[in-house]
C-alpha cells in the first residue's frame, strides 16, 4: 500500500481492499491484476491527488537552497538591490537643494541629474530583461549591480556637473540591468504558488521602503554632513546585495538552455532613442518660454512620438520576438492596470522633485 497523499484517497482504498480479498483466496493472474488496478481508481481522485502533490511542493523550500538560512540570506541580498534602486532614485530630490549650491545650478538644470538616472533606467529595462531570459539572470544581475556601484562611488567624489550628471546616468544603466535580472532569478527558482507569491510580495515592498530610507538618509546627510556620503552608503547597501547574493547564490539553469531567445536590437535601441528624445523635449520646455517657439524643443518632441510609432509598427509587423510581446495586453485587466500605473508614477515624481524645490 503506497504512503504520502495517495493514501487518503477513498479510490486507492477500496483498490487495496479488493485486492487483499481476491488474493487471499487464490494467486491473481496478471490480467486480473491489471483488471483490479485499472477498474478500482476513480480518475478524479487521482487528479486530486497530483494536484494536492503539487500544492504541496510549492510551498516547499525550493531544492537549490540547503537551508532555510541560506534561502532567507538570498532573499534578503536581491532584495537589497531594490532598496539601493529607490535609494538612489528618490533620495536624491532631498539633495536637490544642496547640490543647486554645490554647482550653482538652476531649478531646470537640477532637474536633469534627478531624472536621468530613472530615464536610463527606464530607456534600457526591456533590452536588459531580454538579455537575462538569453544568458541567464546571475551574469546580468551582478554585472548590472557592480556597475551601479562603481558610478555610485565615483559620484561622491567628482565637483565636476558634467561628470556627475554621467554618473548619475550610468546608475540608470546598472539599475536597468540588475532590476529584471533579479525578477528573473527569483522567477527561476520558485514554482508559481504561495511561497513565490510571498517572495515577490517583499521584493515588491522594498520599493516603497527603500524610497523612504533614501529621503531619511538624503535628509540627514544635507544637515548634518557632506553631500558625497550619501552617494557613497548607496555603494555600501549595493555591496552587501552584490556580496551576499554570491555568498547565498544556488545553481540554477540558464534561461538560455530552455529557450531559443534572440536579441530584439530594433525594439531596444528604437524604444531607447524615443524616450531620451521625449524626457529631454519636455525637461528643456519647461526651461524656455513659450516653447512652442522654439524649435529645437519642438523638433525633439515631433522625432520622440514619430520614432515611438515606427518603434511600435515594426515590432507588431516586422519582429518575431519583440520585447514586448502582443499577447501581454491580452492578460486580464492589463490594460486598465497600465493606464493607472501611468499618471500615478508620473505625479508622484514630478510632484517630489518640485515641491522639494520651493
Amino acid at each position: 500500500m503506497e504512503t504520502g497523499i495517495y493514501s487518503s484517497v477513498p479510490g486507492r482504498d477500496l483498490q487495496d481492499e479488493i485486492y487483499s480479498q481476491v488474493s487471499v483466496q487464490r494467486p491473481l493472474l496478471q490480467d486480473e491484476e491489471k483488471q483490479i488496478h485499472h477498474i478500482a481508481i476513480p480518475k478524479p481522485f487521482t487528479q486530486q491527488a497530483e494536484l494536492l502533490d503539487r500544492c504541496q511542493e510549492c510551498n516547499l523550500r525550493p531544492k537549490h537552497f540547503s537551508s532555510v538560512w541560506t534561502e532567507t540570506g538570498f532573499i534578503v541580498s536581491i532584495c537589497l538591490s531594490q532598496v539601493f534602486d529607490e535609494y538612489l532614485t528618490s533620495g536624491f530630490f532631498a539633495l536637490m537643494p544642496v547640490l543647486m549650491d554645490e554647482f550653482q545650478l538652476s531649478d531646470t538644470s537640477i532637474a536633469w541629474p534627478a531624472t536621468v538616472t530613472p530615464l536610463f533606467t527606464s530607456a534600457f529595462l526591456l533590452s536588459f530583461g531580454r538579455l537575462a531570459d538569453i544568458y541567464g539572470g546571475f551574469a546580468i544581475y551582478t554585472g548590472g549591480l557592480a556597475w551601479a556601484s562603481l558610478w555610485t562611488t565615483l559620484a561622491g567624489f567628482t565637483n565636476n556637473y558634467t561628470i556627475f550628471m554621467f554618473c548619475r546616468a550610468m546608475q540608470g544603466l546598472g539599475a536597468a540591468a540588475h532590476l529584471p535580472a533579479g525578477l528573473a532569478i527569483l522567477g527561476q527558482m520558485y514554482r508559481p504558488g504561495p511561497r513565490k507569491n510571498m517572495v515577490f510580495s517583499i521584493h515588491g515592498a522594498m520599493a516603497p521602503l527603500g524610497s523612504f530610507v533614501g529621503i531619511l538618509v538624503a535628509s540627514l546627510v544635507s544637515q548634518y554632513a557632506h553631500w558625497s556620503l550619501y552617494f557613497w552608503i548607496g555603494a555600501v547597501i549595493a555591496i552587501l546585495a552584490l556580496s551576499g547574493t554570491a555568498a547565498t547564490r544556488p545553481s540554477v539553469r540558464p534561461a538560455c538552455e530552455e529557450h531559443a531567445l534572440r536579441m530584439d536590437w530594433t525594439g531596444g535601441i528604437g524604444l531607447a532613442t524615443s524616450l531620451m528624445l521625449l524626457v529631454f523635449s519636455i525637461t528643456e520646455a519647461a526651461d524656455v518660454q513659450k516653447w512652442w517657439r522654439s524649435l529645437r524643443i519642438v523638433t525633439t518632441g515631433i522625432m520622440a512620438v514619430v520614432g515611438m510609432i515606427v518603434t511600435a509598427a515594426v515590432e507588431c509587423r516586422f519582429v518575431d520576438q519583440p520585447l514586448v510581446p502582443a499577447s501581454v495586453f491580452q492578460i486580464k485587466y492589463i490594460r486598465p492596470l497600465l493606464l493607472g500605473l501611468l499618471p500615478s508614477y508620473g505625479a508622484v515624481s514630478v510632484y517630489t522633485c518640485y515641491a522639494t524645490l520651493q
